[in-house]
């Protein structure tokens, strides 16, 4: 800060009526933006982005609010649902109390797109209804067919990866399974899932092998004693994604304990 001072009054005059002139424009036209991030991007998704979804779903898709933060680089996503084709009774197949991306801002100065993501309250819903149809490969075929095609295949070479960085990644999900054509119907399984991410680079960042870790945890309960499945590991840069390098430790305990408690 005595550096910060130091240096301003070491500025002409001059120059420093400049930079306060240009600081007060460059306030008066970030203020509107902010605003306009926080309180009208909503209904600019709803207009355009959310229509576009629909269609290439072929499902109602909503949300509840969509923000961003030009201070932190940040997005919000909030309350999304993405709905369930015809023939399901069930009223959702994803939905997402909260989903915020945010991007570093001083690695980008250095070409590096550093992204970090918290993920609440995800719910994926997969659904087979009587007549045997699943909700999960309607949405896959709907994306299939409204997928952009190309002329060509894109062949894209490892060296042109973009450099990413995932800084940190969190996603508190729970997954269900309901088939209404078993014996007791409907038959529901579901579990809690938590995925966690950290440092994981599409680059040798720093010019090191440096390894990013995951893990992935899924119980049938909220007892943290009740885990199901335990996956911890390390990934190393992700040059080329066809040969990634990667080391996994995992556990499968009280399985059928657990199924026991849900029937």
């Amino acid at each position: 800060m005595r550096l910060l001072k130091s240096a301003w009054a070491a500025t002409p005059v001059r120059l420093q009526r400049r930079l306060k002139i240009a600081g007060v424009i460059a306030l008066c036209i970030a203020i509107p933006i902010q605003v306009f991030l926080s309180f009208g991007l909503t209904s600019v998704v709803r207009k355009y982005a959310i229509p576009q979804a629909e269609k290439t779903l072929g499902v109602p898709v909503t949300v509840d609010r969509v923000s961003a933060n030009l201070l932190w680089l940040s997005a919000n996503v909030r309350g999304l649902k993405v709905g369930n084709p015809s023939g399901f009774d069930e009223p959702t197949a994803v939905s997402a109390r909260s989903i915020r991306v945010s991007v570093g801002f001083f690695r980008l100065f250095v070409g590096v797109v550093d992204v970090s993501t918290r993920i609440k309250d995800l719910k994926l819903t997969v659904v087979r209804n009587s007549a045997g149809q699943t909700n999960i490969v309607y949405l896959q075929q709907s994306v299939a067919v409204h997928a952009p095609t190309s002329a060509a295949p894109a062949t894209a070479a490892a060296t042109n990866l973009p450099r990413v960085l995932v800084g940190n990644l969190r996603a508190d999900a729970a997954l269900e399974y309901i088939d209404h054509q078993a014996t007791n119907d409907p038959f529901t399984l579901g579990c809690a899932v938590t995925v966690k991410a950290h440092q994981i680079a599409t680059y040798k960042p720093w010019g090191t092998n440096h390894w990013g870790t995951f893990s992935v945890t899924a119980r049938f309960s909220d007892n943290p004693t009740e885990q199901v499945v335990n996956i911890q590991g390390q990934v190393a840069p992700v040059i080329d994604p066809k040969r990634s390098t990667f080391e996994i430790n995992a556990a499968i305990t009280a399985v059928g304990n657990a199924i026991t408690k849900l029937n």
